[in-house]
């Protein structure tokens, strides 16, 4: 109540504190029904504005979501840089945000939306971990707003974080974030016979390495060990070789919708090349992008996570496992967030790890859709933290309170994260960290007289 009354009017519109009553139920029937693993595509060619600087630019149903919000604070209470003591609250952005659309015109003119209602610090500190949007009880998204403005910020005023230039042109000029040799991206895969698929060629799976697991050591193991399984299991595989550029995914995230529309045509341009059933990933991010943005500039391909493969070879007996020892280890499991809030991926990692029969598998409080990140999303690999605790070591130091000696990813950017965490927390000696792969080739064995060649579709 206002001035002893209920409602009135601002600027023209129609206010009550009561407003959401009306507002809510409104936005949950108006909710976004988009794939919920896509970011919106920009038409760069008509485009007169690129992202949202001022109020005015957000279209009405990001408007509506303003009125909607009902302070209930869920977004706050799952996201990652606000319970780091980050200046990033997303309930605050959204209050912000509706105190500035209902403000009179001529201040609304007089005072910066970025810099001003939105500090550029808050702009940049999202992790893209989708919780705020996922917890929401009225659909409302914060993460989407921040994104838009960083859109606005590198297409309009070429600003990002001084960190990112080295893994902006990097990505740009060789087609991975160090700006390694493009025609190494591969050299690991050479002692292990990987087919390097020719244009014109078919494969039934075309194995999408990733920028991490072509470069970084250690998700080089993660990749050999997936080498490893689709050997044993007989199936038909090969890879991009130096032609596979990297998916974009950080670019996009980042804002710059220019450079990774031009990795897209890149890539799509490669893969037009080649035939295939399936495109095979061990990265969450790459699985992510390919499957739910690619999919915006005409591509048709059927993308999977090597989860869903090992866990079907599993079922179906194609991939037979052992017990490396009478000790049972105590293991726990960390949810990506690319993997599971974006794509519903929470099952079957979980039945592979149920199947490794010397694992006592330990649940983390906050799993499956309350899952905490790891702190690597949204370019943030690439980014300091300046500010509040570091997300990796809390997110360590809840997995070790469950008494597990294994932490188990399936996402290289959590695998680097975590073990960074690790390192720095001195907890080498008590817990470490490891992709599901790499537990899964430890203890698997062919079966006795078992066929070696399954066919793709007697697997998935």
């Amino acid at each position: 109540m206002i001035g002893g009354r209920v409602g009135g009017k601002r600027d023209g519109r129609p206010f009550s504190r009561l407003l959401h009553l009306f507002s809510s139920p409104l936005n949950i029937f108006f909710r976004n029904l988009e794939d919920k693993g896509a970011l919106s595509k920009l038409d760069l060619d008509t485009s007169e504005t690129y992202g949202v600087g001022r109020i005015e630019e957000f279209t009405w149903r990001n408007l509506l979501e303003l009125d909607a919000c009902t302070r209930c604070g869920r977004c706050q209470e799952t996201c990652p840089a606000h319970l780091s003591q980050k200046a990033l609250n997303p309930k605050k952005v959204i209050q912000d945000l509706k105190k500035h659309m209902e403000s009179p015109l001529m201040e609304r003119k007089n005072l910066q939306l970025i810099g001003g209602i939105v500090s550029e610090e808050v702009i940049w500190q999202c992790t893209t971990c989708r919780n705020c949007l996922e917890h929401c009880p009225v659909f409302i998204e914060p993460m989407i707003k921040l994104l838009e403005f960083r859109r606005n910020l590198v297409l309009h005023h070429g600003k990002i974080p001084r960190e990112t230039h080295f893994a902006f042109r990097n990505i740009e000029r060789k087609g991975n974030p160090w700006g390694f040799d493009p025609n190494k991206r591969m050299w690991w895969t050479k002692e292990l016979g990987v087919r390097e698929v020719s244009p014109g060629e078919k494969v039934d799976i075309l194995f999408w390495v990733g920028c991490y697991s072509s470069y970084d050591d250690r998700n080089i193991k993660v990749a050999t060990s997936m080498v490893h399984i689709l050997n044993q299991t007989g199936l038909d595989f090969g890879v991009l070789g130096s032609a596979e550029w990297c998916c974009g995914i950080d670019l996009r995230r980042m804002g710059s919708e220019y450079l990774f529309q031009v990795n897209v045509e890149k890539n799509l341009d490669q893969l037009q090349k080649v035939k295939f059933q399936k495109i095979l990933t061990t990265c969450p991010h790459c699985f992510n992008t390919l499957k739910h943005e690619y999919s915006q500039f005409g591509a048709k391909f059927e993308i999977i996570h090597y989860t869903s493969l090992v866990d079907q070879l599993i079922r179906g007996k194609k991939l037979t496992l052992r017990s490396p020892g009478s000790k049972r280890i105590k293991i726990t499991y960390h949810d990506s967030c690319y993997l599971g809030r974006y794509n519903d991926g929470y099952d079957p990692p979980r039945r592979i790890l149920g199947a490794l029969s010397d694992l006592t598998f330990l649940e983390m409080q906050r799993s499956r859709g309350k899952g905490f990140c790891c702190g690597g999303g949204g370019c943030h690999m690439w980014m300091e933290e300046r500010t509040g605790r570091r997300i990796n070591e809390m997110r360590v130091e809840e997995a070790k309170g469950t008494g597990a000696e294994i932490l188990a990813t399936v996402c290289p950017l959590c695998l680097i994260s975590l073990d960074s965490a690790i390192k720095v927390l001195n907890l080498d000696n008590q817990i470490r960290v490891m992709d599901i792969l790499e537990l899964v080739r430890e203890r698997m064995e062919l079966p006795p007289h078992s066929p070696l060649s399954p066919s793709l579709e007697t697997v998935l």
